[in-house]
């Protein structure tokens, strides 16, 4: 199986999964913001809302992948297609859905070569 088909799978697979536990969410990514011309050096972080759809995934064991699941702690699947993240900007933001704000612990990518196909996230509320 070539590269393109292993991409074409792995999404047919994650757009299988989004009918069936998937939620729009607002990923709220902080950025930097445009600096005061008098005080260049001094930056502020603005909040980024991106809609997103998230599969959050409650896990029942204590490690998965040999990763440990922390009590209320929760795994989030993100399409890079919806979102490009950085490990700095994944680890600074938060995820909102509906009325619950989530913060992220963890955050992997699956990416083959150079290409991500699919972020992985620990988040807990």
């Amino acid at each position: 199986m070539d590269l393109q088909e292993q991409i074409d799978s792995r999404q047919e697979a994650y757009d299988n999964i989004k009918q069936t536990a998937g939620a729009t969410s607002v990923f709220v990514v902080m950025e930097e913001g445009t600096p005061d011309p008098e005080k260049p050096w001094e930056t502020e972080a603005v909040e980024v809302n991106v809609d997103v759809f998230a599969v959050f995934l409650r896990c029942k064991e204590k490690t998965i992948a040999g990763s440990t699941v922390l009590a209320g702690e929760q795994k989030v699947l993100i399409s890079p297609l919806d979102i490009t993240l950085t490990r700095k900007q994944a680890m600074m933001a938060k995820i909102i859905r509906g009325d619950e704000v989530w913060t992220v612990n963890a955050f992997e990518r699956l990416r083959p070569g150079t290409i991500d196909l699919l972020y992985t996230l620990k988040v807990t509320s």
